[in-house]
């Protein structure tokens, strides 16, 4: 009962609690009040309203319109209600976790997808330097071999002709023994630069040049190509040494790749070393043509080449550009300058 009713009645809360119907309301009786409730006690109507009059306890009354509800009726309803909320609740969550299941699944295949693709170029990307490194092997080798060879007839030429002295014999031997020891200090040289390493260091980037050059130099004087920079450049990175070295060879390779479609006369690689408040910047320029336009935006996609086939992979400047991204958190960028391609590494500081 709420106090605006009491008031109309005039009783206090704590008299109202001992009243029953038939005390406040006129005329009504049990036999009356009764007939009234059937319908709700025996199930056929829900709720019902009926005409009536409340005494005050003043003694006067008045007319008021009662409404009559069945609460058992009601919390049945009610409970019916939140069963079918409950069920339809029940099966959302279980289609949610059917779908996130599924879904977490899906993300899960492609995720081993992804590693396995990733897993699969990191091998190509080794198999394709080991190659490069045969290559260069073979650039190195090719000098000595032929000077021992040489050195090897003319001491049977010699033998033939019984004019072959003791001096001869050892100068040979000597000359054979210094050259081997030359090929087998390319073997280590080039093992230990295509060793990983795990820890950052601080490294000048003219003795990267050095050491690329020292590999690659007979490779590029044999096509008429000369890498030129700075040799006195005081521009010292701190990070992962071999990763960037193999990132320029990379460049570079490609850059020799391109001379190899032209004629022309004089063939060189400018690289130039820059050193801002924030960041490190490596410039590699070639005048071999540029990249067209209309594939400029693809060429660090993984297998995209513009080389013939069976010469190019097209993932050795998609690996550079993940060395960039994800080892020394920098980019690269790529443009068409003085009729030739210009790459940017930059490299932050931080």
């Amino acid at each position: 009962m709420n106090k605006s009713a009491l008031k109309n009645l005039g009783y206090h809360e704590e008299e109202y609690k001992y009243l029953s119907p038939i005390d406040i309301v006129d005329d009504m009786d049990i036999e009356k009040l009764s007939k009234i409730l059937l319908p709700l006690i025996i199930g056929d109507e829900n709720y019902l309203y009926a005409e009536a009059y409340q005494h005050r306890k003043n003694g006067s009354f008045y007319p008021v319109e009662v409404r009559i509800s069945n609460q058992q009726t009601q919390l049945k309803s009610a409970n019916e209600t939140l069963n079918k909320r409950y069920e339809q609740e029940l099966r959302l969550r279980q289609e949610l976790e059917f779908y996130k299941t599924k879904l977490e699944d899906k993300v899960e295949a492609e995720v081993q997808k992804n590693r396995e693709k990733d897993r699969l170029l990191h091998n190509q990307s080794k198999s394709v330097q080991m190659g490069e490194m045969l290559s260069m092997i073979a650039h190195q080798w090719r000098q000595p071999l032929n000077a021992i060879s040489a050195s090897a007839i003319g001491v049977s030429m010699k033998h033939d002709l019984n004019e072959l002295t003791d001096d001869e014999i050892t100068n040979h031997t000597s000359f054979v023994q210094k050259h081997t020891q030359l090929m087998s200090k390319t073997i280590t040289d080039f093992m230990d630069f295509f060793k990983p390493e795990n820890e950052k260091q601080q490294f000048n980037l003219v003795d990267i040049m050095n050491d690329i050059l020292s590999l690659m130099g007979t490779q590029l004087d044999s096509r008429g190509i000369k890498v030129q920079y700075d040799k006195k450049s005081p521009v010292i990175i701190n990070g992962y040494r071999k990763e960037l070295s193999h990132v320029l060879i990379n460049f570079i390779t490609n850059s020799r790749d391109a001379y190899e479609k032209m004629n022309s006369i004089e063939k060189t690689i400018d690289i130039n070393f820059y050193e801002e408040a924030d960041i490190w910047s490596i410039v590699i320029q070639d005048y071999a043509g540029g990249i067209q336009i209309e594939i400029i935006d693809k060429i660090f996609n993984p297998y995209f080449t513009t080389k013939d086939q069976g010469k190019g992979t097209g993932i050795g400047l998609y690996m550079s550009k993940r060395i960039i991204e994800e080892v020394f958190n920098g980019r690269i960028e790529v443009k068409n300058i003085n009729s030739g391609a210009n790459f940017a590494i930059i490299i932050p500081k931080s």
